[in-house]
């Protein structure tokens, strides 16, 4: 499940969200992208729930699975809801100078958003500048 995510869903996004541009008719490769990623969200629900299904694993682990598989659909989504919003209102400079904005975010920030204990994907999340100390330590020394 996560190997699709980040190998087959975010390479799709960035080459969509850097093409865009190149096509035509932006509608028509909008509508194909939204139609592939509406059948990719489908498959994502279904495959892992028919595999958990055929090899009979226990109601524990199957409900493991069933999360998980649920958490990045979720998070896909938002991902998704976030920054397709910023590709479809992106309007390139006259001089055709499209490098100075990221249209799509780095692999790194997919990556953490996938791991970060948040539903909401922004592209930097506030983080404290040290670690507490204190309260490991005194966990460490009442054990």
């Amino acid at each position: 499940m996560m190997f699709s995510t980040v190998f087959i869903f975010y390479p799709v996004f960035r080459f969509w969200s850097n093409t865009r541009f190149i096509i035509w008719k932006r509608r028509l490769y909008n509508s194909i992208f939204c139609f592939s990623f509406i059948i990719y969200q489908t498959a994502f629900l279904i495959i892992p729930a028919k595999i958990v299904l055929n090899c009979d694993i226990p109601p524990a682990s199957t409900f493991i699975v069933i999360c998980e598989q649920l958490r990045l659909m979720m998070k896909t989504h938002t991902f998704v809801r976030e920054n397709a919003a910023r590709v479809l209102t992106f309007k390139p400079h006259q001089d055709n100078d499209k490098n100075d904005f990221r249209l799509c975010p780095e692999v790194q920030k997919f990556i953490y958003f996938l791991f970060a204990p948040t539903l909401l994907y922004e592209d930097n999340y506030p983080r404290t500048g040290g670690t507490a100390h204190r309260l490991p330590n005194f966990t460490v020394h009442g054990i």
